[in-house]
């Protein structure tokens, strides 16, 4: 369906396209951002959306990204449209904890740390889940990065990420990350593993919230050192994937 409207060269096009955006599946999205971002006066409208706030820049996939910043005009304001800042009400907290990267990381104590906390959603030496990315998939390991992650998982999340909402007729609500989709049912991830598949004729209300499946606030568990440590064998485990 979405190709179809591909064809159609009407301005209000791409309005219509977005007009259910938060409720469309990571899939979904890709394609009418491709439909989209292939005319100059659509993209138009997604830039204003992005301005607007209704759309967040971590939303659209890199490659669309980049397509949008090499298009041979305006790109200044795409530049001021695609940027990406930490959320406003973790700004306070992250500052609080940069301190952390000063700080002599132990990684056999954060590996700790990483059981305890992390587990749930992230499998790193054949244990735990794959519900979040996999260490190895992080394409910045810098501290200053992990220490973003950590504090604001919010900040800047790969759509395959969000967290979903499910809202059934008989009143049932599930959430999670979107793992699958057919004609007929939607799969949802949670921590721990644990997957429910709802039937799309018995969904009431799907929503995307925007937020990561990892939750804010786990620093409330932690103090400066095991951030520190956490960070230290964050790093660690991705070397020594690299040097296998």
């Amino acid at each position: 369906m979405v190709l179809r409207f591909g064809q159609i060269s009407e301005p209000v096009v791409a309005e219509f396209l977005l007009r259910g955006w938060l409720s469309y599946s990571p899939d979904l999205r890709k394609r009418v951002l491709s439909v989209i971002a292939s005319r100059a006066e659509w993209a138009d409208t997604l830039r204003s959306h992005l301005l607007k706030g209704s759309i967040h820049p971590g939303e659209l996939p890199a490659s669309i990204r980049q397509q949008l910043l090499d298009g041979p005009e305006n790109r200044d304001a795409w530049v001021k449209a695609l940027s990406i800042d930490g959320t406003d009400d973790r700004a306070e907290v992250l500052a609080a904890y940069r301190p952390a990267l000063k700080l002599k990381g132990d990684a056999q104590r954060g590996g700790i740390l990483f059981r305890k906390l992390c587990l749930n959603c992230h499998n790193v030496k054949d244990q735990g889940h794959h519900v979040g990315p996999k260490l190895e998939s992080i394409t910045n390991k810098t501290k200053e990065s992990l220490l973003n992650s950590i504090i604001d998982p919010n900040a800047a999340v790969d759509a395959s990420y969000f967290n979903y909402s499910i809202l059934t007729e008989s009143g049932r609500t599930y959430r999670g990350k979107l793992e699958t989709e057919t004609a007929t049912s939607i799969t949802l991830l949670a921590a721990e593993g644990k997957r429910t598949t709802v039937l799309r004729d018995e969904i009431e209300l799907l929503k995307a919230s925007r937020k990561s499946v990892m939750p804010e606030g786990l620093e409330q568990e932690l103090d400066l050192q095991d951030v520190s440590d956490l960070i230290e064998y964050v790093q660690a485990t991705f070397n020594e994937n690299v040097a296998q």
